[in-house]
This record gives C-alpha cells, structure tokens and sequence, in this order.
C-alpha cells in the first residue's frame, strides 16, 4: 500500500498495526486503495468490525466526495449503513466523477459485531430509544379480538374432547404415511393358524395347541437355541406330560395371563402353572373409544382377587428379557416411569396428543408401531406345521425373539389397529400387536425386579386400581 511516493507499506505491516488497534477499540476502518475487497479478503482473519472499501481503483475525486458524504450524514445520526448508502447515492449527481461512482463504496462486516453510531465512537452515553408502540386502528382491534375468541374456542372443545375423534384421524393417517421400515430381523412369528388347530385331534387338544404338539414345538425351538421365546397362549391348566413339564421350564420362556376387570365383567385368565411368576406378562391392551388400539400398557397393580398377579405386560415382559444380555437393567425414576438402561419410558398424562381425559394408570405409552403396510408384517414368520415337519431353517431362529401364537379367526385374537379396524384388515394379537415390542432399540436385556406396584420416589403418580380400565382385553 503507497502511503505516499516514497514510503509504502506491506500487507504484513498493516495487519500488525490493524491489530493493535482493533485491540485499543478500533470499530470503523476506510480503506482507499486499488485492490480494496482484494486487501479485505487479507485482512479478513482481523476480524475488523466494520471496513468501507473500493471495489474498483478509484480516483482521489470520488473518494473524498464520499468520504466527505459519509461523514457528514454520520455525524448527524444517520446509521451507519444509512449513511454509507446516502453518501453513495449523492455520487450520481455528480457526472464529472465517473458515471459508475455509486457503485465503488461498499462496507465488509463482520456479522458478529454491532455497527457503531456517531455518539458511540465519540465515547456519549447512549440512551435507549423508548419502546413505543401506535395504538389499534379499529379494525386492527376486531381481529385481535376474533383471533383471541376463535383461539379460545377451539381450546375449550379439544379440552372437553369435542375434537379427539379429529385429532386421533390425523394421527393415525400421520403413522400411515411414515417412510417404510423393514421388518425386524430380531423377531420370528410362529403362527398357529385354522389348518394347524384342525389337523390336531379334538380330544388330545386343550386350548389352542396340544400338549404333545407344543412339546414338540418347543424341543424343537429349543435345538435353534434362540435368546427368548414368548408363549402367547392361554394355558391355565397343568401339563399332562411330564416332558412338556420340563419343557415349559426353561428360563427363557415367557407366558400368558389376562388380569381380571371387574367392570367388563371378566374373570381373568390364570397363567400356566408351571411358570414363575416373573416369566408370565399379561396380555391386557387399552382400546380407545372408537376401539382401536393406540395405547400399550407396560405395568399395572393387579387386583389380588385376580388369578392374573404379573405387574407386567406380554411384550414389555419379552423385551426386558431380550435386553438382559447387554446387562442393561429395568427401573422406576422418581416420577414412576419405567426405564431399561439409560432409556426412559414417560408415563402418558391424561391430556397427550389427540388424547383428552384419558384413563392413564399404570406404565402407559403410545404404541409406536413399525412403519409397514401392515403391523403383521412386523416380523418373519412361519406357520406351527412348518416348523414340526422341518420346513424351517433353525440356524435362522438363533438368538432371536420366538413367539408363538394363534392367527386363525376361531381363535378371537384379533385388533383394530390405525392399519385397519374392520374384517381382514385388523391385527392379530401374536401377528403384529404384541409383537410391537418396547425398548428394543439397543440390543440386551436386563435381571426382573419383583412384581410390584410401580410407585418409587417422594410423589409417585397413582398405579393403576383394579378393574380401573374399563376396555381393556
């Protein structure tokens, strides 16, 4: 930079004493040189709060007739980037300097700084501009008071209910048309359908399987060494082979109870008796008011008349099982919400989403189903005459989530889901909605705490009564 004919200086130079400068307080720096935005660019790493610049050489003419400009608008107030602007404008008037004199100022910025004023480099107390805001013009006045009407309007019929049957359509549209996810490779689904309840002998066959065949199948799965297989059939009566006895046994078997309802009328279902107790969930579910199932129960406080005594679901059962190999251990935080690992399960208050007034005791949390074109293709799955005739490749099953249960009609297992509510497009129970299993996103499973009523910490929220959900299956 020729500061003069006989002296310069360099690039180097300048930045030295730029530096020191910016430290004493420099804000504003105006830059008259050949290469202006060329010397910007070199000095960018200053971090200089303000620079004006020439785009393009300029002649001595045009820059001090903006400078003169700049400073003279400046000092009277004028913002900055207003005055840099008035300056420039007054260069058009001006035919004798150059018909494109207007365009050669031009102000690099650093965005993190604030443009100065004139008062604020001339070291004056700055007073804050008072907020003052124009009073409403009447018509003004009229919306702000429809929108505040209208707004609490549709408040007071959401908080009444008046629009959960609207909300909870957009809801289950929105879990329809999420991106498609592949069925999930930890689970196999093997079905018990009409051909296989048909093709066993009435009198051998109590409930849905038979003693001898379920044996089978469990000997079977038992060679395929998988980590858990859940057992989604009623068995409350004793096995009348003693294999099946031992078979029944094994510590990685979980099965099925159903909690009495003393509103609905239900008795309940006992669990099989040769089970712990820390191996049987119930199968229990929540419908809604229009009897879809949006709703998954993890825990409740069963009633003690009722032959059903886990305090755990089905799927939650399975999945906290699944999760003991990565030692990954469930609990209650202070607020009485479920969680496995570093994973916390909120609890669903009586007001959640589309959902108003809702009965929400125990673990609830909304369903999360996979995102498939039905909640039965959740898993692979295979039919129970497929795997006794050895259709099946066991090396397939190992180390995988088994579970056994009925999909034929007779078998009244069947759920309205946001994938379907009517005939043969709703869900079968073992085929899609317990197979929607919690906490399984990491892989592993956790020791069981004692069957309780899940109420920890200095204000714990009410478990859920007895007989306290009044649809529930």
């Amino acid at each position: 930079m020729q500061v003069n004919p006989t002296e310069s200086l360099t690039i180097e130079q300048l930045k030295y004493a730029l530096q020191r400068t910016i430290t004493n307080g420099l804000q504003l720096a105006i830059l008259n040189s050949c290469d202006g935005l060329g010397l910007a660019w070199d000095l960018a790493d200053l971090h200089l709060p303000q620079t004006i610049v020439m785009r393009e050489p300029v002649p001595d003419a045009i820059a001090h007739q903006f400078l003169k400009g700049f400073l003279a608008a400046f000092a009277q107030g004028t913002p900055l980037y207003s005055a840099v602007r008035e300056a420039r404008e007054k260069l058009h008037g001006l035919s004798e300097l150059g018909s494109c004199a207007a365009w050669l100022p031009v102000i690099v910025q650093n965005p993190a700084e604030v443009p100065p004023t004139w008062p604020q480099l001339a070291g004056q107390p700055v007073k804050p501009a008072p907020m003052t805001r124009p009073p409403l013009k009447p018509a003004q006045r009229r919306t702000v008071w429809r929108t505040l009407a209208l707004t609490a309007t549709v408040l007071a019929l959401r908080w009444v209910g008046l629009l959960q049957p609207a909300e909870l359509w957009a809801y289950d549209a929105l879990m329809r048309s999420r991106p498609a996810e592949t069925p999930d490779p930890r689970l196999v689904v093997v079905t018990v359908d009409e051909n296989d309840i048909q093709s066993q002998t009435a009198p051998n066959r109590r409930g849905s399987v038979a003693d001898a065949t379920l044996h089978q199948a469990l000997t079977i799965l038992a060679n395929s060494e998988p980590r858990i297989v859940g057992l989604d059939l009623y068995r409350d009566f004793p096995a009348s082979d003693p294999a099946l006895v031992a078979a029944l046994e094994q510590p990685n078997l979980v099965g099925l109870c159903k909690s009495r309802d003393a509103i609905a009328g239900s008795v309940g279902i006992s669990p099989p008796p040769e089970l712990p107790l820390a191996q049987v969930g119930f199968s229990d579910f929540v419908e809604e008011s229009d009897g879809l199932v949006r709703r998954q129960l993890l825990t409740l406080t069963p009633d003690p008349v009722s032959p059903c005594q886990s305090s755990y679901g089905f799927a939650a059962l399975v999945a906290i099982h699944y999760l003991n190999q990565a030692g990954l251990s469930p609990g209650f935080t202070a607020q009485g919400n479920l969680h496995i690992g570093d994973v916390v399960f909120p609890r669903l208050n009586q007001r959640t989403g589309g959902l108003q007034r809702i009965d929400n005791g125990g673990n609830q949390l909304l369903l999360n189903y996979r995102a498939l074109a039905a909640p039965d293709q959740i898993a692979a799955t295979v039919t129970l005459q497929q795997l006794l005739n050895g259709q099946v490749n066991l090396e397939r099953l190992r180390d995988r989530i088994i579970l056994i249960g009925v999909t034929a009609p007779s078998g009244g297992d069947y759920w309205s889901t946001p994938y379907g509510a009517q005939g043969q497009t709703r869900t079968a129970g073992a085929g899609g909605v317990r197979a929607s299993l919690p906490g399984l996103q990491p892989q592993g499973q956790p020791p069981l705490p004692a069957p309780q009523c899940l109420v920890y910490g200095p204000a714990p929220p009410p478990c859920l009564p007895p007989g306290a959900l009044r649809r529930h299956h």
